[in-house]
């Protein structure tokens, strides 16, 4: 038992961070929700950009970096912490950053005991349905019923210099075109950018270039954030906003649609509760 009396893991919701305070929020909620769920101590904490955002955005209270968090000493030093990472997959560059934050923040405190729970998806874990499930829950969300043809779909992510990232994102769309069948058009997987190189076209195409595509243009067009959160790039004010904004100005008869974030949907929200009961489970 810890000093403080408490033997229950100590459980950190773990997102890349953002300046904006929506995402921040956003982050807060979920956590608070998980706890609620679970009866466990969840807490948001993200790996960096958040202690920049001003606190009276953020009802007076600061976001949490998690180095900060953890080097604070309001960790007791014998209570078991646990990341949930909230990011969508375990490749690329996020997991190496959580991956070399944990490595650092252990060397400076090792008597620290920090556990990592399994990401959304990861190639060889379980629920490989869950990121394409809630996709496809967000795109029916946004499919009328006075809609006289299929939709066609595209899937964004941010776009990445590692393949693995394209990877995942081309096998979760080829699911959601699945599991919603003949009711869409198709599921086109899109980037919002990508560095320049012949090496990188696996990222390809972009999101802008999709949405000039003529044959996507008879049908209605929702595009699915591959998103957790808002931030600089998802959500209100965001480069994907921009880019679509951009597209119906070049084509006003378009019917684009975005779907919502997936972060707050209850697929996820339930497969992070799945990773803590696992974590108390085997604690």
């Amino acid at each position: 038992m810890s000093a403080g009396g408490d033997s229950s893991p100590l459980f950190l919701l773990t997102d890349n961070g953002s300046i904006r305070a929506s995402s921040a929020l956003a982050l807060r909620s979920a956590a608070e929700e998980l706890a609620t769920r679970t009866g466990q101590q969840v807490e948001a904490a993200s790996l960096a950009h958040c202690n920049r955002i001003p606190q009276e955005q953020l009802g007076g209270i600061p976001a949490l970096r998690l180095r900060d968090h953890l080097l604070s000493g309001e960790v007791q030093d014998d209570r078991r912490v646990v990341i949930l990472p909230y990011f969508l997959a375990k490749g690329g560059a996020i997991a190496q950053l959580l991956d070399k934050a944990l490595a650092e923040i252990c060397k400076e405190r090792p008597s620290l005991v920090v556990h990592t729970a399994p990401f959304l998806f990861e190639e060889t874990g379980p629920d490989q349905e869950i990121l394409a499930r809630a996709c496809a829950a967000r795109i029916e969300e946004l499919m009328k019923p006075t809609d006289t043809t299929p939709p066609s779909i595209i899937l964004v992510d941010h776009g990445s210099p590692y393949p693995i990232a394209a990877q995942i994102r081309n096998f979760v769309a080829a699911q959601v075109q699945a599991f919603l069948h003949d009711r869409v058009r198709c599921v086109l997987p899109a980037s919002m950018e990508r560095r320049e190189g012949t090496q990188y076209d696996f990222t390809a195409p972009l999101l802008a270039d999709a949405l000039r595509r003529p044959e996507l243009h008879s049908n209605p067009l929702i595009l699915c954030y591959f998103f957790l959160l808002p931030g600089r790039h998802a959500g209100e004010g965001g480069d994907v906003a921009d880019i679509i904004a951009a597209a119906r100005q070049e084509f006003p008869d378009l019917d684009i649609r975005a779907t919502r974030l997936l972060g707050d949907h209850p697929l996820i929200l339930e497969a992070l509760t799945k990773r803590i009961h696992t974590a108390c489970r085997n604690g």
